[in-house]
């Protein structure tokens, strides 16, 4: 189902995620709306989304209350796509999200401008619940070299085939160690521009 672009707002949200028609629901876009942390709560509450293998609320007004309630959700063991872009979500909801079994089976995760820092980036790194990640988008947050280094020396992420830094603070440091790493063997596309 694509919602996106429908100025839905928290209320919206509520009413839509309460509802029991989409109890076979397998995908969901709700970006560029205006879901915020209520919505945010209230989808993390929806029956629905056991079923879902995508969802992207990404820039929706959610900081990191609204992040922490997709994050610690139990039952996404059929999520392959997670995208949040462009929400203020925080360290704590990507930690949180890497230590969940529940995101066991995503292949495509989407952190660009969340505001994470290399506190998330560690967790990251040594995350055994993402290690089936091939597409991963962590550009325009507060990484400098220290962040590539740590996920640079990742022994989970062996499995991504993208990674998007663009828009970082890598310097020519954090470049090399990524472009060295013998971690992202499969990768096939860097960009950080």
């Amino acid at each position: 189902m694509d919602l996106s672009n429908n100025n839905i707002t928290w209320r919206g949200a509520v009413q839509l995620f309460g509802c029991d028609k989409f109890k076979n629901l397998k995908r969901l876009y709700l970006n560029d709306n205006n879901i915020a942390n209520k919505g945010a709560r209230a989808l993390a509450e929806a029956s629905f989304l056991n079923q879902l293998s995508v969802l992207d609320i990404h820039f929706n007004n959610i900081d990191a209350s609204g992040g922490m309630a997709i994050a610690q959700y139990a039952h996404f063991q059929k999520l392959q796509v997670l995208n949040l872009q462009e929400n203020q979500v925080g360290d704590e909801t990507l930690i949180t999200l890497a230590k969940n079994p529940s995101f066991g089976n995503i292949r495509k995760l989407n952190f660009y401008r969340t505001g994470i820092t290399i506190k998330a980036i560690k967790v990251l790194a040594k995350s055994k619940v993402l290690k089936k990640v091939k597409h991963l988008n962590i550009g325009r947050n507060y990484l400098h070299p220290d962040s590539a280094k740590a996920l640079a020396e990742t022994k989970t992420l062996v499995n991504v085939e993208t990674l998007l830094m663009i828009e970082n603070y890598l310097g020519d440091e954090g470049v090399k160690n990524i472009m060295e790493s013998k971690s992202f063997i499969k990768l096939k596309t860097f960009r950080v521009l």
